[in-house]
């Protein structure tokens, strides 16, 4: 089951997207053709979807053969960046003393202060890099990265196309 599985009609019709040999009018059919089964084929999804991540956590795994649950956080807030912190030697200290020497990539100077580059670090942290995921996870136990929670959702692996 891990092949593409498509009827021949749908082939056809993915095949005419492209075909510049067609008239523009038969590109547009194609394409209401393929639309039409993208919308049934994402109203089937979005019922099980809820259901899989519920099997798939209930029973501990984080993946069944090409699906995986993803946990994306919301609400993510960096009080270490903070006005009210700029000043706070406990986090400047710490900034400049811990994690600029092993991780300046992740810190942006400031005049006068020093704050966490958010975007740099959650780009290193999704591709998981090991000395992102140590400066996510230190800023998280200091309580200087806090999120409103995650939320959960499926992953899929991209199927190699049977020829």
């Amino acid at each position: 089951m891990t092949q593409i599985i498509t009827a021949p009609d749908i082939d056809l019709a993915l095949d005419a997207l492209s075909d510049a040999t067609l008239t523009i009018e038969d590109r547009i059919a194609a394409y209401a053709v393929v639309h039409q089964v993208q919308l049934r084929l994402n109203r089937a999804l979005r019922k099980v979807k809820d259901e899989i991540i519920v099997y798939l956590g209930s029973n501990d795994l984080r993946s069944l053969g090409p699906v995986s649950i993803k946990s994306t956080a919301f609400d993510v807030e960096w009080p270490c960046n903070a006005e009210g912190n700029w000043t706070d030697l406990t986090v400047q200290d710490t900034l400049r003393e811990v994690l600029l020497p092993i991780a300046p990539e992740f810190i942006r100077k400031v005049p006068e202060h020093l704050e966490i580059r958010t975007k740099e670090l959650g780009e290193a942290v999704h591709a998981g890099d090991p000395l992102a995921l140590q400066v996510h996870r230190e800023l998280s136990n200091r309580g200087w990265r806090t999120e409103g929670g995650r939320r959960l959702s499926l992953e899929v692996k991209e199927a190699k196309p049977h020829a």
